[in-house]
Formats: structure tokens, C-alpha cells, sequence
């Protein structure tokens, strides 16, 4: 769930905005994704190329490096110099279609509308326009030992943690903390950034509300106090372990806790998961993650292009994807389909995180703007400042942040 380190667009030219001729469209795409996509869009392309053998449209698939600083800097400079079509993190749209990398799709996307989730078409969308098309969806769960049921709210949550084993969750200061107090902060009602994207809307008593939560169960020990250098293995495996009862991750841990390997240490039994709990006189609320399919600004020939991402985001590659690589649709009508929903390590408790899932701040300076909420709630979990000197630091942090971007595309240095 990594993200770039943001900086300022080079300039450039004005996007393309086009919609595709399927039907006539020829010519050759790369399609280019990381090592770790390479189960499901490797086939992917090989399905493209068998249904379209002999007619004179054909992609190619290019591996990106696994890690997310140096596959984000690669891509960015193979867009449109190697890389016609791209599978990338919702966080990184905002940020390509600002340095001109990628093309607007809004011609493209608007007939589709109805076809995707909300959540999922919220994050390809800035300025007023669609810059990827959504392909695949995930939203954090909440795992508790069976029995008891699930707690209604967070604080109910909590409070049941603190008298039994403890809650784990990803602490470390990195990305998935910003995800986890949003998923608390979007409940209690917070905002990260105002309706135009130009100014943090952070610091504010939703805001607080979430965070001292948060304090209070590392305080009264409902919280494992390791878990301010845990990530998402860290806490799957104290979960799977039995050192804690309850567990905030992704539907991937489900899978790897049922493997039946009892040299393991997965548990295999005795735990159950449920979407995302409310906030206390809020509302439930998750953090969206996935992937969405970009154009290049200038593509090798756009119509083949175009007519790959078409590919890629329809039902057919969606159900393979599923098959092949456990991955959520961003499809609405998928979830209906039990070909897609079969091979899901979780379903249907994935589609109602997702159906109320938000995304994360849509902005170029996502990476600024989410190492500055990280850095400071973690800062608050340890002790080492106060929730409202971290809520003020933050937000001060962002209006930086935001401050570099807030000048028109293509006039950037």
C-alpha cells in the first residue's frame, strides 16, 4: 500500500481526452505492471491476444520492480515511452494526471458510470475528470475470535479487547497507519482535505475524537503495545498466533490463516470477520484500496490502448482476475456473479466494506499529505506529543504539501 514521495509536474502539454473506436482499433500495447501483478495480468494480456489473433491488435506485458518508491519512479518515466497502459494504486491517479503522465478519460469512463462501484470511481476521479479505469478493490476487515459476535462500534471494540487478549492493527509509522485512523477518523464524521482539494480540513474535533480513541486503547492495554512497529504480517501472525482476539487487516490474511499447514502457526478455526465496525455516534467507515488501469498521455497507438484498459476492466478479465489472483472487482454487477465471488477468500463481508469504504485524499500530494497524518498519529501513540499537537502538526504539514501542487497543470517547475 506503499506511495510515491511526491514532487513538483514538469510541464506539459494540454491531456487528451478521447474515446475509443473498438471495433476498428489496431496496433500494439504494453501493458506494464509489478512483479507482484503478475499472476493475474500476465494471463490477462494473453487473453487479450487470443481474442484478438489475426486482426492486427496485439499487447505485450512489461514487469515493473516490486518495490513502490523505485516501480513508481520507473513508471512515470516509461509512460509513454515503453508503458501504454498501466496497473496502478488509486493514491497514484492524482498524482500521474498532475506531471501529464496519463491521459484524461472522462469520454472513455462516463457511459461506463454505472458499471463500478462508488468508492472505486470516486478515486480515478480529479478535477472534474476520470484518469483510470477502476479494475480491482479491497477494504480492511475486522477479525475476532467466534463466540462472543462482533462488536457494533469501536469502542465497543475496544473495550472488549481490553478484557480480553488485545486489538492489533498496522501501528508502524508507514502508510497503513494513515488507512487505519482514516478508517476511524471517516466514521467519527473528520475530512482530511475541503470539497476543492485546496486546503486540510484535518485538524478538527472528528479528528481528535478518533485519535484519543486510539490513544486510550494503547493506555489501557486493549491495544498490544508492539503494535507501533507492526505491519500487515506483524499483526496477522499475532492474530494467527492467539496473542491477540481481535485484528483490523485485509481479506489476504484470511487466506493465508486457512492454509492447513500445522507447521505454520496459521489458526485454521475459532475466528470470524466481519466489515469494519461503526464509530460511536458516527457511522462505519473503511479506507479503499485497489488498482485501476491508466493510458499514457501519448501512447504508442491510443486506440490499441484504450482498447486494452477496455479489456482489462471489463467482466470476463475481472472473473479471471478473480480466479487466478483473489482479486475484489471493482465491478458492481461482479459481486453478483458467483464465478467472481467463488474464489474471494472473503465474500460477501469484502463487498460491504467496500460499498462503504471511502478513498484516500485524492490529490497530487497524496504521499505528502499521508506521511504527514502517519508520521504525527504515530507521534501521538507513543507519547511523544499531545492528539491536538499532532492533529495541528499534521495539518499544518498538508497545507505545505498542498501548497506545492496548488498552481495550474502545466505551469508546475
Amino acid at each position: 500500500m506503499g506511495t510515491p514521495a511526491s514532487t513538483p509536474a514538469p510541464e506539459v502539454a494540454e491531456p487528451h481526452s478521447h474515446t475509443p473506436d473498438l471495433k476498428s482499433a489496431r496496433g500494439v500495447a504494453t501493458y506494464c505492471a509489478g512483479i507482484y501483478d503478475r499472476k493475474s495480468e500476465q494471463p490477462a494480456v494473453a487473453d487479450f491476444n487470443r481474442a484478438h489473433r489475426g486482426d492486427g491488435l496485439r499487447a505485450r506485458f512489461r514487469r515493473l520492480p516490486a518495490a513502490p518508491d523505485p516501480h513508481f519512479r520507473r513508471l512515470a518515466k516509461l509512460l509513454g515511452r515503453g508503458c501504454d497502459v498501466a496497473l496502478v494504486d488509486f493514491p497514484w491517479i492524482a498524482e500521474l494526471a498532475y506531471g501529464g503522465l496519463v491521459s484524461d478519460l472522462t469520454d472513455y469512463v462516463r457511459p461506463r458510470e454505472p458499471e463500478f462501484m462508488r468508492a472505486p470511481l470516486e478515486a480515478v476521479r480529479w478535477e472534474g475528470g476520470y484518469w483510470g479505469v477502476p479494475r480491482s478493490a479491497d477494504a480492511g476487515l475486522l477479525y475476532y475470535e467466534a463466540g462472543a459476535g462482533p462488536p457494533e462500534t469501536w469502542q465497543e471494540l475496544y473495550e472488549r479487547a481490553r478484557g480480553n487478549d488485545g486489538l492489533v492493527y498496522q501501528g508502524a509509522a508507514y502508510e497503513s497507519l494513515t488507512v487505519h485512523f482514516l478508517e476511524l477518523a471517516y466514521g467519527a464524521g473528520a475530512t482530511v482535505l475541503s470539497a476543492d482539494g485546496e486546503h486540510s480540513e484535518l485538524d478538527s474535533p472528528e479528528s481528535l475524537r478518533a485519535l484519543q480513541l486510539m490513544i486510550r486503547g494503547i493506555e489501557q492495554e486493549a491495544v498490544l503495545p508492539e503494535v507501533l512497529r507492526y505491519d500487515e504480517e506483524d499483526a496477522r501472525l499475532a492474530f494467527a498466533e492467539g496473542r491477540a482476539s481481535y485484528m483490523r487487516n485485509w481479506a489476504y490474511a484470511e487466506e493465508l490463516m486457512s492454509e492447513p499447514d500445522p507447521e505454520s502457526g496459521y489458526r485454521r478455526s475459532g475466528y470470524d470477520y466481519i466489515e469494519l465496525p461503526a464509530f460511536e455516534g458516527g457511522k462505519a467507515a473503511s479506507v479503499l484500496a485497489g488498482y485501476a488501469v491508466v493510458v499514457a498521455d501519448e501512447p504508442r497507438d491510443r486506440d490499441a490502448a484504450l482498447a486494452l484498459a477496455d479489456h482489462l476492466t471489463g467482466p470476463d478479465a475481472v472473473r479471471e482476475a478473480a480466479r487466478r489472483a483473489h482479486l475484489a472487482p471493482a465491478l458492481a454487477d461482479s459481486w453478483s456473479d458467483g464465478l467472481v465471488t467463488g474464489p474471494l477468500p472473503i465474500w460477501p463481508e469484502l463487498e460491504r466494506s467496500i460499498e462503504q469504504a471511502r478513498p484516500r485524499p485524492v490529490t497530487p500530494a497524496y504521499p505528502l499529505v499521508s506521511a504527514a497524518i502517519y508520521r504525527n498519529v504515530h507521534a501521538a501513540l507513543s507519547g511523544e506529543v499531545s492528539p491536538e499537537d499532532a492533529l495541528r502538526r499534521a495539518d499544518q504539514e498538508i497545507e505545505a504539501a498542498l501548497a506545492q501542487v496548488r498552481v495550474p497543470r502545466g505551469e508546475a517547475s
